[in-house]
């Protein structure tokens, strides 16, 4: 994940690392996993890491051409990741 080093999110997270990230599903049969943890802030350049994810999700061409929508390394922007200590999920197999 990766939000501005000068956002009230951010400025939490330094707070108290240990949020929890809870993703559902609003339709029916209502879904959710929620993961608690810690936040680790990542050391990558932003277009390297932006570049990682939008080529899984978008394919190689378009993943590429979003990437470079992140070219410079913002000094503003900070990268993290959530290390989880605890997963808890209904999802219905």
């Amino acid at each position: 994940m990766f939000t501005g080093i000068n956002t009230q999110k951010w400025k939490n997270l330094l707070q108290n690392p240990f949020p929890t990230l809870c993703v559902d599903d609003r339709e029916p049969p209502y879904q959710s996993v929620i993961i608690h943890g810690k936040v680790e802030q990542v050391q990558i350049p932003i277009n390297q890491f932006v570049k990682s994810l939008s080529v899984k999700y978008y394919g190689l061409t378009e993943g590429v051409e979003f990437s470079n929508l992140y070219r410079d390394n913002a000094k503003d922007v900070v990268i993290f990741k959530l290390v989880p200590s605890k997963i808890i999920s209904d999802l219905h197999q």
